[in-house]
């Protein structure tokens, strides 16, 4: 008998079955309705706030920490978080903070108190942490909390810019002091926040696994669970869009695989422009990068409107500052090192290097980075520049680039929308190596620290813009492209946002 005849025959004879089977088909997909699968395209390597890096885990970090304030995810104005409110002495060097008392850490490590801002601050200063951005709360002298939801800080001298070191980005997080304690080394891969999402799963190659909290203090995410699961080829990141494997396919870069999901029509298309440059950190101390003459001939023979337009087809701008267009503080007149291949050539003779030099260059295995590596690496070969090329994974790369020792490396820093946390991330002596100051450049220092205590918001952007025509200048780091913030989207995903340094706040995320 024929398998539907029989399905009549039974649900005729046991009406209930009818019900049955309907509640759990409806059971069905409300279950898949509560998981949204996110894709992000390289391995989780940690998400500790002292030494957290890399977009993918710095992504993940927002959405299980909060930090006393963050950048509202439209207009980038800094809005309260774990902070209701402040206040700033008339010298501007106390800050006052006034705490919620609503607030729970994720997996039953207690109420969040003054003494986790505290412990959290000076972690990060500690040098026996090691951290990488100790630099930028070098300008904290005391940490105070006379009662459990006040914290008051003060620092040095006035700094214009102190609240962006707070937002819930890397040393801004605050994490739980029993929680880091507890888990000791392995707390990267243990991380315990106050944000919207708890870390529940994780294994090396696998997905990640963030459940809703459900006490967090704006009220419980509308997503039930998020599913962050690496896809590193773009191509294959697609199959599984189209497939529906995946809801959301985050860092969307390659510009074919781009022109396709657009040309769809089946799918949603978010664009931004990013705000931070990646580009090609060139290291001042070795021979022969230590002459300007030869940085700058790296500078001039790198096809960089070539990249931009061959390979990103349009889909990657080409930017001539370390702060990219709309950014407060971008400087419009800085070198702009046109490709001129004669021009490297020259000044390789200049400096003494008429039969050409040889230099590394480290760079990572994921799209675009591998390719661009190769690019680049063709284009100063055809100038006299011999480049060993070396191609690593995350874990190799962010050895090497902490290490301070490679002669140049193709990355980015993936910064909030402020020129001072990039010029100070980047650029600034107290962020040399094992901080992300990989060129060993100290030549701004004096110039950022008066912008700093420069209350004029216009002339201390002014200052800004000068410290980025001395590097540009000095050409210790060439600016390549500004990201685009692309992402593509399953058409009932709604609530999606990502901000410009390629962060997505997942609080809002739901399927309709």
């Amino acid at each position: 008998m024929p398998i539907l005849d029989t399905f009549k025959r039974v649900i005729s004879k046991r009406p209930s079955l009818l019900l049955m089977l309907a509640m759990l088909i409806f059971a069905g997909f409300a279950t898949a309705q509560e998981e949204i699968v996110v894709r992000t395209w390289d391995d989780f390597s940690g998400a500790d706030p002292a030494s957290i890096q890399a977009i993918q885990n710095e992504m993940l970090a927002r959405n299980v920490y909060s930090g006393l304030v963050d950048y509202d995810v439209d207009t980038y104005e800094i809005i309260p978080d774990l902070a209701l409110q402040w206040e700033v002495s008339d010298d501007g060097t106390t800050y006052t903070f006034e705490l919620r008392e609503d607030v729970t850490w994720h997996k039953g490590f207690g109420e969040f108190t003054a003494a986790d801002v505290k412990y959290s601050f000076e972690r990060i200063m500690d040098p026996e942490t090691a951290s990488r951005f100790a630099g930028v709360f070098s300008g904290i002298v005391s940490i105070e909390t006379p009662n459990p939801h006040t914290v008051v800080i003060e620092l040095e001298e006035p700094d214009a810019t102190f609240l962006h070191k707070l937002t819930n980005l890397r040393q801004g997080s605050i994490v739980n002091q029993a929680a880091v304690e507890e888990f000791g080394d392995d707390y990267a891969f243990n991380p315990i926040g106050t944000g919207p999402f708890v870390f529940e799963a994780w294994s090396p190659g696998g997905d990640i696994v963030l459940q809703r909290h459900e006490d967090y203090f704006r009220g419980p995410a509308p997503t039930e669970t998020i599913v962050l699961r690496v896809i590193k080829e773009q191509s294959t990141a697609e199959a599984a869009l189209i497939r529906g494997e995946i809801d959301v396919f985050y860092y969307l870069t390659d510009p074919d695989v781009y022109e396709r999901l657009t040309q769809a029509e089946d799918f949603q298309i978010v664009s931004d422009v990013g705000s931070y440059a990646l580009g090609l950190f060139i290291n001042a101390r070795n021979e022969p990068l230590t002459d300007p003459l030869v940085r700058q001939a790296v500078a001039y023979g790198i096809n960089r409107d070539a990249i931009a337009q061959d390979f990103f087809k349009g889909l990657m701008t080409r930017v001539d500052s370390p702060i990219p267009p709309g950014v407060p503080g971008h400087a419009e007149d800085t070198m702009s090192y046109d490709y001129d291949p004669e021009r490297a050539q020259e000044l390789l003779a200049e400096a003494g290097y008429p039969d050409g030099v040889g230099i590394n260059l480290v760079t990572l295995t994921s799209f675009p980075f591998d390719q661009l590596g190769t690019i680049i690496a063709g284009d100063l070969e055809r100038v006299g520049i011999n480049v060993d090329l070396e191609v690593l994974d995350r874990g190799a790369f962010t050895a090497a680039r902490s290490s301070g020792t490679p002669d140049t490396v193709i990355g980015s820093f993936a910064a909030p929308p402020d020129a001072a946390a990039q010029l100070m991330g980047l650029f600034h002596s107290s962020s040399k190596s094992p901080g992300l100051n990989v060129s060993w450049y100290d030549d701004i220092d004096d110039l950022l620290a008066e912008a700093a205590q420069e209350s004029d918001d216009e002339r201390r952007l002014a200052l800004y813009g000068e410290a980025q025509q001395i590097v540009m200048d000095d050409m210790i780091f060439l600016p390549l492209y500004t990201h685009q913030s692309t992402a593509a989207l399953q058409p009932d995903i709604r609530g999606y946002s990502e901000n410009s340094s390629r962060h997505v706040w997942l609080y809002h995320v739901r399927r309709e």
